[in-house]
């Protein structure tokens, strides 16, 4: 009976070893499944990962030429260049714009400036314009004023970027002390040059009687216009550097005030409130007057820019509605 019973002891231990391993077996078996599923879990997410990282690369490095390109158009519409610039500029004009990046979300607009002196096209410096994908464009800040020598009395402004002479014009209403006369220096230079010269009028003239006036041999480059309600120092000449001076160039193919008024008119009507519109709107509110809108016959003229050798423009000098000539950049005449 003994015996029996011990039998039955070593079946039920026997019994429970086997439950023990096959317990032990199934944990394995489901620990290895778990890590075989954490393994692919891993994968997929880094598969998942890598492929949506890929997409947002290409995606963004396919938009960001489109959107710098959008920025890039946009400052140099905002800054006006190419819509004012010609009339605002005395006898400059600028070139086709460059671009150069300035980090990934940067770039540099820079246009070269030249002036057409007797046919010929010379190096007026740059204007550069720094713009950002998530900013307004701006331009370089700084010092931009001309070079003026304290030494010399009476010294001349030259251009910073050039070091020519910078024009000077004066008003036909206001009696200064003094003024620059430039007439004499055009006698002692050789025709070997070629420059360009700032003629102020005794009188208000209209476009037409300024091409009138010009003497053979002469190149009319452009024309200033009377924009003046009020001048902010009746003593000091204005230069043609300055703010606030508006005129047009001199074209053959059509009569250049035409597209002076048409370009008065379409900037006044612009809603933009910045500081250039406003400018415009008040010129185009003075010109115009109380008419409905400008009329030729209302653009006079108070100056104009000529260029030629020495010898040609010495002639404007007897002219009686020629107040005085003002030297601007001189150049060799080949």
């Amino acid at each position: 009976m003994k015996e029996k019973n011990k039998r039955k002891e070593n079946m039920f231990d026997d019994h429970i070893e086997d439950l023990f391993d096959e317990n032990i077996e199934q944990t394995g078996t489901i620990a290895k499944t778990i890590k075989k599923a954490q393994r692919k879990t891993i994968i997929r997410n880094v598969i998942i990962s890598i492929t949506v990282s890929s997409i947002l690369m290409l995606v963004f490095f396919v938009l960001l030429p489109v959107i710098k390109q959008y920025q890039e158009d946009k400052a140099i519409s905002d800054s006006g260049l190419y819509d004012r610039f010609t009339f605002t500029n005395p006898n400059v004009h600028i070139t086709g714009s460059q671009t150069i990046s300035n980090g990934l979300f940067n770039g540099i607009i820079t246009f070269e400036q030249y002036k057409i002196i007797n046919g010929k096209p010379i190096d007026w410096g740059e204007k550069k314009i720094e713009y950002s994908l998530f900013g307004r464009a701006h331009s370089f800040g700084g010092d931009h004023s001309p070079i003026q020598l304290e030494q010399v009395k009476n010294g001349r402004s030259y251009d910073r970027y050039t070091k020519q002479l910078i024009m000077e014009y004066y008003h036909p209403d206001v009696k200064y002390d003094s003024m620059i006369n430039d007439f004499p220096r055009l006698k002692k230079m050789p025709d070997t040059l070629a420059a360009e010269l700032a003629i102020s009028f005794n009188d208000k003239l209209s476009p037409q009687q300024v091409r009138d006036l010009i003497p053979k041999g002469v190149s009319l480059q452009w024309y200033w216009v009377d924009i003046y309600d009020k001048l902010d120092d009746e003593t000091m000449p204005i230069q043609a550097n300055g703010f606030n001076f508006y005129g047009f160039e001199h074209r053959n193919d059509v009569p250049s005030e035409e597209l002076f008024i048409k370009w008065l008119k379409t900037s006044a009507s612009h809603e933009s409130e910045n500081y250039y519109d406003k400018e415009t709107k008040q010129v185009y509110k003075y010109i115009k007057g109380k008419n409905k809108e400008i009329k030729t016959e209302q653009i006079k003229i108070l100056g104009a820019v000529i260029s030629g050798t020495p010898e040609n423009l010495i002639k404007v000098k007897n002219i009686p509605q020629v107040r005085t000539g003002v030297l601007g950049a001189v150049t060799n005449n080949y």
